[in-house]
């Protein structure tokens, strides 16, 4: 999950981003290492806490919310938050774009995963069987309606 500052109001959904600890600022990593991780969701802030003390998703931190098998690729479990270097990646995936399509009636919400190349999509169209390309707005993140 990206804080907000990295979130982009969902238009970074399903980019990729290395991540390498940062070693001169914590002791609590796994030297030589790095993981490539897809954004799929977004870090809420908690405006309860400072950004320096629990509220590490409050903008204008870029923070990363990592699950834990992804987090033990590069840093010591009981570390927590540590600081770290990351840039955007190209994706690499298998077995092309997926689609899955909800709603119901006169809504229909499709999300769109296993992107590759930069993993963002700029905008989207349907098209039926008998009508023209008909231009869809996103909803949030990678679900467009």
């Amino acid at each position: 999950a990206l804080s907000t500052a990295l979130f982009n109001n969902g238009l970074s959904c399903g980019q990729c981003y290395l991540i390498t600890c940062d070693t001169s600022k914590s002791n609590m990593r796994k030297p030589g290492t790095s993981i490539t991780v897809s954004a799929t969701n977004f870090c809420p802030p908690n405006w309860d806490l400072p950004s320096d003390n629990g509220g590490w998703c409050n903008p204008p931190r870029h923070h990363f919310d990592m699950s834990q098998p992804a987090w033990e690729n590069i840093g010591i479990y009981r570390a927590g938050i540590i600081p770290v270097f990351y840039q955007q990646v190209k994706c690499w995936r298998q077995g092309g774009v997926r689609f899955t399509i909800n709603g119901f009636n006169y809504f229909e919400l499709v999300l769109v995963a296993n992107i590759a190349g930069s993993g963002s999509i700029k905008s989207m169209s349907v098209k039926g069987t008998n009508t023209a390309w008909i231009p869809m707005s996103r909803n949030w993140g990678e679900n467009w309606q």
